[in-house]
């Protein structure tokens, strides 16, 4: 799927992607390991998309143990990515829960919530050289606001037009004008950090977005 060129995914995927060595998960002290998720909800697509990566200082780990997301959900072999991501789609948009366990015997569990939104009016056109601003309704996030995303995936040159919004879901006119006239994919996120209750003296990061998609058509 395209829109996974959000840049709170980007930013926490590349934290673990450069050229480390990696090192298995037993072999180090289980209270400096650091745990990263990124969750995705999709309302429209009706599905939830977890990251998981974990390192030691700056070195990624392969885990020995089963992790689970969602239910009691096993990550299975083909949800590795590079032998570093451990990657997963699953039906269905309800809070993320995720739980792995060290070498220890120390489980960590940890819930992230979903704040989502939805626009008041479901765009259907938007006219180059033209500013919007896009009234939305939804969850509040208790201690912090979040910050937008916008992106056009053009179905006429194939190309994905990205913008950063801020906390008000705002489409400048020079974003518009850069677009091929005809039909395109607008997918809207919603991005903020959630707080890792359970993590060890290291400590843990989760990045979230809740995304919404609409079939648009860009006109001069």
């Amino acid at each position: 799927m395209k829109f996974y060129a959000l840049v709170l995914l980007a930013i926490s995927i590349l934290t673990f992607s450069g050229c480390y060595l990696t090192e298995d998960a037993a072999d180090v002290n289980q209270e400096r390991i650091n745990a990263t998720y990124c969750t995705v909800f999709n309302a429209t697509r009706g599905y939830t998309k977890s990251i998981l990566a974990f390192k030691f200082g700056n070195t990624p780990l392969r885990l020995s143990n089963a992790m689970y997301f969602r239910n009691k959900r096993l990550y299975e072999e083909d949800d590795i990515i590079w032998g570093l991501h451990y990657a997963r789609d699953v039906d269905g948009i309800n809070n993320g829960t995720y739980e792995w366990t060290d070498e220890n015997g120390h489980v960590y569990f940890n819930e992230v919530p979903v704040f989502g939104f939805e626009l008041e009016n479901e765009p259907q056109a938007f006219k180059k050289h033209q500013y919007y601003d896009l009234a939305w309704i939804g969850d509040q996030i208790p201690y912090e606001a979040g910050e937008f995303s916008i992106q056009f995936d053009s179905h006429v040159d194939g190309r994905i037009y990205s913008f950063h919004s801020g906390r008000r879901l705002e489409i400048e006119s020079d974003y518009l004008d850069h677009l091929p006239s005809g039909r395109a994919t607008l997918t809207l996120s919603r991005n903020y950090s959630e707080p890792i209750d359970e993590g060890t003296q290291a400590g843990g990061e989760s990045g979230v977005s809740f995304v919404r998609e609409y079939e648009i058509t860009i006109t001069d």
